[in-house]
């Protein structure tokens, strides 16, 4: 019975546990054709995989350079995307006006393009370090569609 127990338990909790809020506020965008350097710059330092790239569902910019190279999706109101790749980080002296902003996140110009954040700033968004909705999922949910990087 405790081996049964604990293959339950590896198999199933996992799934069970609450993922971490990376970020939240606002969401603005890369201006169209930045991105592509931005990934080549990260392969090549070693930043990111090939692999990484190929499984995205598109890439973003976050606040924490510890992010880099990590999965996170993304929830506003009803809709929950990704994996988005965190491809990028905001420099030194930029950081006192995403927080002055409120800014959680810039998405590069395909999934801005989708998320509606071209024109505008987005609000309202989450950044998560997982899917966070397990077993049901968000009533808006969709794996978006791949960034045209590759």
């Amino acid at each position: 019975m405790g081996q049964a127990l604990a293959v339950f338990a590896a198999l199933c909790l996992p799934a069970l546990a609450a993922q971490t809020k990376v970020a939240e506020g606002t969401a603005a965008r890369f201006d169209e054709g930045v991105m592509p350097g931005v990934v080549a710059n990260r392969l090549a330092w070693g930043d990111v995989t090939r692999d990484q790239v190929d499984r995205a569902a598109g890439f973003v910019a976050l606040l924490d350079c510890g992010q880099l190279g990590r999965f996170v999706w993304l929830e506003q109101g009803e809709r929950v995307d990704g994996p988005y790749l965190v491809t990028d980080c905001v420099a030194e002296a930029h950081r006192p006006l995403w927080k002055e902003w409120e800014r959680a996140v810039d998405l590069d110009w395909a999934v801005a393009l989708d998320w509606d954040v071209v024109d505008d700033v987005g609000q309202g968004f989450t950044v998560w370090d997982g899917p966070p909705y397990q077993g049901t999922q968000a009533p808006g949910y969709r794996r978006q569609a791949r960034s045209r990087l590759r």
